[in-house]
């Protein structure tokens, strides 16, 4: 399985990371215009969570930076930026939501679960890395966001939909390989957890 791609864009390769960030801003406004006819705005949060979708580190920034949004706001079915960074293990746009959501707030934001599976940003990155076994790149983007989520503090006790937790994901499908390849992100993971989990 390949990194999801935006195909409903008939200009998509107008998100090339060498566009400006102006001409970017309006690509999405017509995108967003199609995809939410009758709407007479559209939320800076939509532009956001399309950005850490399609991994443009450079959007994420200006938005942030010169757009004024709120780097750990969610939409209505609280799903956040944290949330769509970490699942589609674009771990450059994880790495700067971290250091710009404000601190007293961290901690809320990457355990806060959505209204779709009841999943945290940590359970979204676990569940997606075991279907991506076709792709090992993917599953290693997946497993550093996991461990960076984990090294600032995620809850691996939070329960989603399923009554599972991001350590049972962990022990199902990842722990028996955590001792190979110690250089490896899932190793790193691996040891992180341990450090975490107490007897």
């Amino acid at each position: 399985m390949t990194a999801p791609t935006n195909n409903n864009n008939n200009n998509s390769n107008c998100f090339s990371s060498h566009s400006s960030c102006h001409h970017h801003v309006g690509v999405f406004d017509d995108y967003l215009k199609h995809c939410h006819e009758g709407c007479s705005r559209y939320c800076d949060w939509d532009r956001l969570l399309f950005a850490c979708q399609q991994n443009k580190l450079d959007l994420v920034q200006h938005l942030i930076t010169e757009g004024g949004v709120d780097p750990s706001y969610s939409n209505p079915m609280k799903q956040s930026a944290l949330h769509i960074a970490a699942r589609y293990g674009h771990i450059e746009c994880l790495e700067y939501l971290l250091q710009n959501i404000p601190s007293d707030r961290l901690t809320d934001v990457i355990n806060s679960k959505n209204r779709l599976s009841g999943a945290t940003p940590l359970h979204c990155c676990l569940q997606k890395a075991l279907n991506e076994h076709g792709d090992d790149l993917l599953r290693s983007r997946l497993v550093a966001c996991a461990l960076r989520l984990v090294q600032v503090g995620a809850d691996l006790t939070m329960v989603d939909a399923m009554g599972k937790t991001p350590l049972d994901y962990w022990k199902e499908n990842f722990e028996p390989f955590s001792q190979n390849d110690q250089g490896s992100h899932i190793f790193l993971l691996g040891q992180e957890l341990q450090s975490k989990v107490t007897v």
